[in-house]
């Protein structure tokens, strides 16, 4: 009908408006297929949520601000009765002391994974020295090292962060983007795990890659039903399990320790990724965590 048709170009008018928007804000990362497809995607997003208001990228900004402020807000008058704390039993309780004590070692990795900007803001006045001085040195061994590294500072800072040497790497990507995000791939002999260790937000195309939030179908066998996650994250995980299988980067893990087991870690949008990731490999590594 007319109004059907109508509503339709009304609908891809706002679509192609806030195409261009994004377009614009993200002029300095190229403008490919696969970018292109992220702007078309995002816009439509943008369009159903915004489409009835005129609202500018700066409004958006704003509103997410004054949200915060908010959630900061009722988190200050919270009353500390309403906190329900239960008392675990013994058992329970050794458990969870453990859980704790691998969730802070692990958190390094995740942490490690944001490179020197992360390394440096933790450590404002040794890291930067600490860096210099490291990248300065010759290295006795190379790791397989994909994308750039300017002065080695994001992989040193990787090192100073986990405390591994060189040779316990396994694999490092620095290649960004949209839906393909950095991760590293080392073994942590300390707790005998062959560790993935997947980057959170931190450049444009990883907030494009977080903007990308239409849902998208996860095939996951042996379950019943659609099942559907984030299509940003899915996508995410879906280019790092092709590095980690098809080029061959786990074989070569679990040829060197074939006894560790393997463990998925990230934060913020390397979170979400590591967990979709840890669902496309749960068939294939039962011990993984």
């Amino acid at each position: 009908s007319q109004s059907r048709q109508a509503l339709y170009n009304v609908k891809r008018s706002a679509a192609h408006v806030w195409e261009n928007r994004i377009k614009g804000l993200c002029c300095c990362i190229g403008c490919d297929d696969d970018n292109r497809a992220a702007f078309s995607n995002i816009a439509e997003l943008f369009s159903t949520y915004f489409g009835d208001t005129d609202l500018v990228p700066s409004d958006i900004a704003a509103g997410l601000t004054l949200l915060h402020q908010e959630q900061d807000k009722l988190e200050l008058c919270r009353d500390p009765e309403d906190v329900v704390c239960l008392q675990p039993s013994p058992p329970m309780s050794e458990d969870l002391d453990v859980e704790l004590k691998n969730a802070a070692h692990y958190m390094q990795f995740s942490a490690a994974a944001y490179g020197w900007p992360l390394y440096i803001f933790s450590n404002p006045l040794a890291g930067l020295c600490k860096l210099c001085g490291s990248c300065c040195r010759n290295r006795t061994s190379e790791p397989d090292i994909v994308g750039r590294d300017y002065l080695n500072c994001h992989f040193e800072s990787i090192l100073q962060t986990t405390g591994l040497q060189y040779r316990d790497f396994i694999h490092i990507s620095f290649h960004n983007k949209i839906y393909e995000i950095p991760f590293f791939v080392a073994l942590d002999h300390k707790t005998e795990a062959i560790l993935v260790a997947v980057r959170g937000t931190l450049s444009l195309e990883d907030v494009l890659t977080d903007l990308s939030a239409d849902s998208e179908t996860l095939r996951i066998e042996g379950i019943q039903g659609d099942t559907f996650a984030h299509k940003g994250i899915t996508q995410a995980a879906s280019y790092i399990y092709g590095r980690l299988i098809n080029d061959g980067i786990l074989n070569q893990a679990f040829t060197i320790a074939p006894e560790y087991k393997l463990v998925i870690v990230g934060h913020s949008l390397g979170a979400g990724t590591a967990s979709v990731l840890a669902i496309l490999l749960r068939n294939s590594s039962p011990m993984l965590k």
